[in-house]
């Protein structure tokens, strides 16, 4: 089950940790929205006593984009649409203060060059609202499967991501914090940022999602560089039902 928000009661996710903050970064979820007609915050991490100071994805006029604000503004936005009614994959990259790149369903990049200072003072994580001291762009549908890295995923992992991978597959070890989002278990289960749900989010259909199975085997060393170990420190943090 995803959570589902209506803008009109402002729902919202949050809490007053930032689960990032330096470049670079990277923020993916999957969205299912009945409308295009507003602009939907998705995943937003910033200081929550100003309104110029974030990193955020939202989707506007159904278009992913990737938006960076700390005294100038930079914005890469994918270079198609997403349709109503239908899962899509977002995902924006962070490279550094000059770059920053905007994916719909994989592919579609669009990018940015505007220079933008490094952040600071970040204090707030945020899904389905840009979570400023002004909250804005509230979304309208649902979300699933938000994460957060502490890298700039290259393009072959954001496609692995949309092909229907969850975090845990692509650069686990540099996951600071996933949000399954099933039911209303707004759990982080790899940072511990774990959310408040503001204004009463219901739940919807999960969107299908392929996840590590339970071991079947015992692996006695991994190689040099595997996930295995990261995987399978937070599978137990699990539940999918």
């Amino acid at each position: 089950m995803a959570r589902e928000f209506d803008n009109s009661g402002s729902q919202y996710l949050k809490i007053d940790q930032a689960a990032m903050e330096s470049y670079p970064l990277t923020m993916a979820c999957w969205f299912n929205m009945p409308t295009m007609a507003h602009t939907h915050g998705l995943v937003w991490v910033g200081d929550k006593d100003y309104t110029y100071k974030y990193q955020g994805m939202y989707l506007h006029a159904g278009t992913v984009q990737a938006y960076s604000r700390c005294l100038s503004i930079g914005i890469a936005s994918a270079t198609s649409a997403a349709a109503v009614d239908e899962w899509h994959h977002g995902c924006a990259v962070f490279t550094n203060a000059t770059l920053r790149a905007a994916f719909l369903d994989g592919g579609s990049k669009g990018t940015d060059t505007t220079s933008v200072a490094v952040p600071a003072g970040f204090d707030r994580t945020a899904l389905g609202v840009f979570g400023d001291s002004s909250p804005s762009a509230f979304a309208e549908g649902m979300l699933a499967e938000a994460a957060v890295w502490n890298v700039a995923l290259t393009d072959a992992e954001v496609a692995v991501l949309a092909a229907g991978y969850c975090p845990l597959f692509v650069r686990s070890q540099n996951l600071v914090a996933y949000w399954p989002l099933i039911r209303d278990r707004d759990i982080d289960i790899v940072g511990g940022y774990d959310l408040t749900a503001y204004g009463s989010p219901t739940i919807a259909a999960h969107c299908p999602i392929m996840r590590p199975i339970a071991p079947q085997v015992i692996i006695p060393h991994a190689a040099a560089g595997s996930n295995i170990p990261v995987i399978m420190q937070h599978y137990k943090k699990m539940r999918v039902a």
